[in-house]
C-alpha cells in the first residue's frame, strides 16, 4: 500500500515516547502498527522503531515539569535557565521595567555562567527571538513626551 503523501506527521512528546518505549517492554509481541494504533499515533513505523531503539533513554527521562511537553531532548540545564529567566523577567515586567533583547541576552548568559558547568550556552539572536515567541513577547516602542501634549488640543471623538 503506497504511503500517504498528504499524511501529516505530528510531534511525540517525550512524555508519549516514555510511554510508549514502557508499554513495548511490557507487551514485546506487539507489532510497530499495533502500537501507533493504540497511542493514535500519526507518524510512520520508521519513527516507533526509532523511538524504540533509544528506549533505554526515553525511560531514564524524567518528564515532569516543562521537558515532559517538549518534542525534542534539549539539556535539562539549558530548560532551568530559560526557566529562571522567564521567572526574572516576570519579576522585572511586575515592577514596569523596560527589557530590551540586550538585557535578556545579557541576563540569561550571567544565569548560563551562574548554572553551567560546561559554559557552552549562547544567548544567540536565534535564541532571543525564539525565546520572546514562546514566551509572547513583543517589541513596543515608547514615547516619553506623551504625557506632555495638552488635552485640549487634541481632537474630540
Amino acid at each position: 500500500m503506497p504511503k500517504n503523501v498528504n499524511q501529516k506527521q505530528a510531534a511525540i512528546f517525550l512524555e508519549t515516547k516514555k510511554t510508549l518505549c514502557q508499554y513495548k517492554l511490557e507487551h514485546p509481541d506487539y507489532s510497530k502498527n499495533r502500537l501507533i494504533k493504540i497511542f493514535n499515533l500519526k507518524v510512520d513505523c520508521s519513527t516507533v522503531t526509532k523511538i524504540l531503539i533509544k528506549s533505554d533513554q526515553w525511560i531514564e527521562k524524567n518528564v515532569f515539569g516543562n521537558s515532559g511537553q517538549l518534542t525534542k531532548n534539549k539539556k535539562e540545564m539549558f530548560l532551568k535557565i530559560n526557566d529562571v529567566l522567564k521567572e526574572w523577567m516576570l519579576g522585572a515586567l511586575a515592577t514596569n521595567c523596560i527589557l530590551t533583547g540586550k538585557i535578556l541576552q545579557m541576563k540569561v548568559f550571567k544565569f548560563a555562567e551562574k548554572f553551567l558547568e560546561e559554559n557552552n550556552f549562547k544567548a544567540s539572536d536565534s535564541w532571543l527571538e525564539k525565546f520572546k515567541k514562546h514566551h509572547n513577547l513583543h517589541h513596543i516602542k515608547i514615547h516619553s513626551k506623551a504625557n506632555s501634549v495638552p488635552l485640549e488640543i487634541l481632537p474630540e471623538k
